[in-house]
C-alpha cells in the first residue's frame, strides 16, 4: 500500500536563507511528499525563493506586499500530476487540482486572515464549486480553534470566540469536511501553535479531508514544536485507490452564504422554470 504524506506548517516569513534551510529540512525530515506551506511573505512581484532538489515542483500565492503568501511544494518521486491551479491575488489560499496516482484529488492550502474568519472560508468553499472531485484536501492555518474546550489549553470566557468555533463547526460540516486529526485523536488535547502573549496554547493548524477520503486509511501526528511558533502537522493517507461513489449528490450550503453563488443559482432556477413551464403536466415531475 502507498501512503502519502502530507505536511502542513506556518513558517512565518521565509524572507531570509536560515529560515529557508530550516523550513527545507524540516519539510524532508519528516518524509513529506506535499507540503502545503503558510505565511510565506514572498511578494508576488518579487522572485519565489524556495529551491530545492528534492522538491523541485512549487506552486505559490502570494499578494502584493511581503506578508502573507501560502505554497505547495511536490517531491521530486510523488506521482502527483497537476492539471489546474487557482491562485488568490492576496496570497491567503492556493487551490491545485489533479491526478495522484491517477486518482483525481483536489488540495487546498489556507492561511486565513485573524478577522473575518468565516467570510473567508465560506468564500474559499464557493470557489471548489467547478472542481468535481471527491478527494479533497484542504490544509492550513484557519486562525481559530474547531472547539474552544478540547482544542485550547485554556477555554476562552469570550462569547465571540465560542460563537466563531461553532460557526466553524457548522461551515467546515455544511461543506463535508472532516477534521482529520479529530478523527484519528477523539480524545486527546494536543496543540499546533503558542502564543508568548497569552502564555497559552491552541490548535489552529488542521487538514480537513472530504468524505469520500473518511473511507481510506490516514492518520495523522502534530509533531514537535522547533523553529517556528507553529507545530508542523502531518497527515499520511491512501491515496492510491479511489473509494467507491456515492449513491447521492449532496448541495454544499456554504454556497447559499456566497452571495455569487446564491444569485447564480437563483438565475438558473428560474431560467429552468420559464423553459419547461407547461412541458410536463405534472408539477412534481417538473420539479
Amino acid at each position: 500500500m502507498k501512503m502519502a504524506k502530507l505536511i502542513s506548517l506556518n513558517v512565518k516569513g521565509l524572507n531570509s536563507i536560515h529560515k529557508r534551510y530550516l523550513a527545507l529540512k524540516e519539510i524532508k525530515q519528516s518524509g513529506a511528499e506535499i507540503a502545503f506551506i503558510q505565511e510565506t511573505h514572498f511578494s508576488k512581484e518579487g522572485p519565489q525563493k524556495l529551491y530545492s532538489k528534492f522538491y523541485p515542483t512549487a506552486y505559490y500565492a502570494s499578494g502584493p506586499h511581503k506578508k502573507a503568501g501560502v505554497a505547495i511544494l511536490i517531491h521530486k518521486d510523488s506521482p502527483l500530476i497537476i492539471d489546474r491551479t487557482l491562485q488568490d491575488p492576496k496570497g491567503h489560499y492556493l487551490i491545485i487540482s489533479g491526478n495522484y496516482a491517477k486518482v483525481p484529488i483536489l488540495l487546498i492550502n489556507i492561511y486565513s486572515p485573524n478577522k473575518r474568519q468565516i467570510s473567508f472560508l465560506r468564500k474559499v468553499i464557493a470557489k471548489l464549486c467547478p472542481f468535481t472531485t471527491p478527494l479533497i484536501i484542504m490544509g492550513g492555518d484557519f486562525n481559530m480553534t474547531y472547539s474552544q474546550i478540547t482544542d485550547r489549553s485554556f477555554p476562552s470566557k469570550d462569547r465571540m470566540a465560542h460563537t466563531l468555533s461553532t460557526r466553524f463547526r457548522q461551515t467546515m460540516r455544511q461543506a463535508s469536511l472532516f477534521d482529520a486529526w479529530r478523527i484519528t485523536h477523539p480524545k486527546d488535547r494536543q496543540y499546533t501553535f503558542y502564543s508568548p502573549v497569552y502564555k497559552s496554547h491552541s490548535r489552529i493548524d488542521y487538514f480537513f479531508i472530504s468524505h469520500p477520503c473518511l473511507r481510506l486509511h490516514f492518520s495523522t501526528n502534530i509533531l514537535p514544536l522547533t523553529w517556528s511558533d507553529h507545530a508542523p502537522l502531518l497527515l499520511t493517507i491512501d491515496l492510491t485507490k479511489l473509494p467507491p461513489r456515492e449513491a447521492h449528490w449532496r448541495l454544499h450550503e456554504t454556497l447559499l452564504h456566497d452571495p455569487e453563488a446564491y444569485k447564480s443559482i437563483e438565475t438558473k432556477l428560474r431560467e429552468f422554470f420559464q423553459l419547461n413551464e407547461g412541458s410536463v403536466n405534472s408539477l412534481a415531475t417538473l420539479w
